[in-house]
């Protein structure tokens, strides 16, 4: 059988990844407008949509976890599906007539994005080395430059004075011509990786089919992608709309701080591809986790618009690697779709109830307490990976 070359499978994976960030990351800069338009009572309403959307990807990582798994169905085909979701949905969203009915809209934006995320991270993981989260951060650095060029991009639409219907309706057409591009790039995709969960040492799907609540790795692992997706989520959808309120700046202005943002979290990404092997799983995991700690601690004492730019970038940079690395752990230790893709879940679930309780946090005390709130998430962020590495290392004696 002819061998092909996994650089094009790599490039359609990135691309949907960055289709599936570009979706996620343009309605909170929108969020001001799109509550003036749609009559409701102020931005932090979206905290429901948010909410929602990520509740629906934790749905969409666990249940298509389970289904694949049982099923042998195909990842490529369901990124697919996913991305030709997205791509409709936001072409949709232009005409939502008001917050209620984007409450429903977040449902399938939501769902596909899990699908696109999850499935593509799995794609990525078993071409990969066990023992380096290289490509899975190289990948990843799709995500943090599409998040980041999302919120820009809205920035200069909002400045050209171009309304929110038809930045979504561009978005969603590029993303539905992403997903063309997807099915070019990766057709041989079955040629150069495994689509079976083949038994590693016995831990493979065939053979790990007790409740995964019952591995401790698993709980351990899904703890920390929980709250460093809380953090990361949190921080942001309210970015913008915390240096807007907060800060004093113009929806422009504060649109393109998300951007600063992501750009960080590229930047984090990227400095894994270029350090040693032996350093991009837990070393690495342990450094970003401790930065993200410090960065939100001194983002919890007020700042200037410039100061606080500078340390929203940093806060991007020490969160880079997290997802990567840790999504990476689970796949190269257990070797099984199921437990990859619930951990995944577990994130969906921080993004779920993050930027909600935030925005509780912020109705009750006000936006000087978002990053208070984010510290301590970020402590018990702390407290899980060093758990985590403890067990991992029991297991491997």
């Amino acid at each position: 059988m002819k061998k092909h070359h996994p650089g094009p499978v790599l490039f359609g994976i990135i691309l949907s990844v960055a289709a599936f960030a570009t979706a996620t990351s343009i309605v909170p800069p929108l969020a001001t407008e799109i509550a003036e338009k749609t009559g409701a009572d102020s931005s932090l309403d979206f905290g429901k949509v948010y909410m929602l959307q990520f509740f629906c990807f934790a749905v969409a990582s666990a249940v298509g976890g389970t289904i694949a798994h049982r099923y042998g169905l195909a990842e490529r085909t369901l990124v697919l599906l996913g991305l030709l979701t997205v791509g409709a949905t936001l072409v949709a969203g232009a005409y939502v007539p008001n917050v209620r009915w984007f409450v429903a809209w977040a449902v399938p934006l939501g769902f596909a994005g899990g699908i696109i995320e999850t499935f593509g991270s799995i794609m990525v993981a078993r071409m990969a080395r066990r023992d380096s989260s290289k490509m899975l951060n190289f990948a990843h650095i799709a995500f943090a430059l599409g998040a980041a060029v999302a919120p820009f991009g809205v920035s200069l639409l909002l400045a050209h004075e171009v309304t929110w219907t038809a930045a979504f309706t561009g978005f969603g057409v590029l993303i539905l011509a992403a997903s063309v591009a997807f099915v070019v790039s990766t057709r041989h995709f079955e040629n150069v990786a495994h689509h079976a969960d083949n038994p590693v040492n016995g831990t493979g799907d065939g053979s790990r089919n007790a409740p995964l609540l019952k591995d401790g790795l698993f709980v351990l692992l899904g703890i920390a992608l929980f709250f460093y997706v809380f953090v990361e989520i949190s921080t942001a959808s309210w970015c913008p709309t915390y240096f807007q309120k907060h800060l004093g700046l113009s929806e422009a202005s504060a649109a393109w701080r998300l951007s600063i943002f992501w750009a960080g979290t590229a930047l984090g990404r990227a400095l894994i591809t270029m350090i040693p092997r032996r350093f991009t799983i837990w070393p690495a995991l342990l450094t970003a986790a401790s930065g993200i700690l410090a960065v939100n601690v001194l983002l919890s004492f007020r700042a200037g618009p410039g100061a606080a730019t500078v340390m929203i970038f940093a806060s991007g940079l020490a969160a880079g690697p997290m997802w990567p690395v840790i999504v990476n752990c689970g796949q190269s230790l257990r070797q099984c779709a199921r437990f990859t893709a619930g951990v995944i879940a577990a994130g969906g679930l921080g993004a779920t109830f993050g930027p909600w309780l935030c925005s509780l946090v912020i109705e009750r005390w006000g936006w000087g307490y978002l990053f208070p709130f984010l510290a301590l998430c970020s402590a018990a962020l702390c407290l899980a990976v060093l758990l985590a590495r403890r067990r991992s290392a029991r297991e491997s004696q």
